[in-house]
């Protein structure tokens, strides 16, 4: 059985891959119009 704290902790992790992909997308494209 998974429980609510290992759910919880698991998309925890992926939200913050997904904002550091969302950032350094960011920066790329930044870098690139420069």
């Amino acid at each position: 059985m998974v429980t609510d704290e290992q759910i919880l902790s698991g998309l925890e992790t992926l939200l913050n891959q997904a904002d550091f992909s969302v950032t350094t997308s960011g920066d790329i494209r930044q870098q690139l119009e420069h």
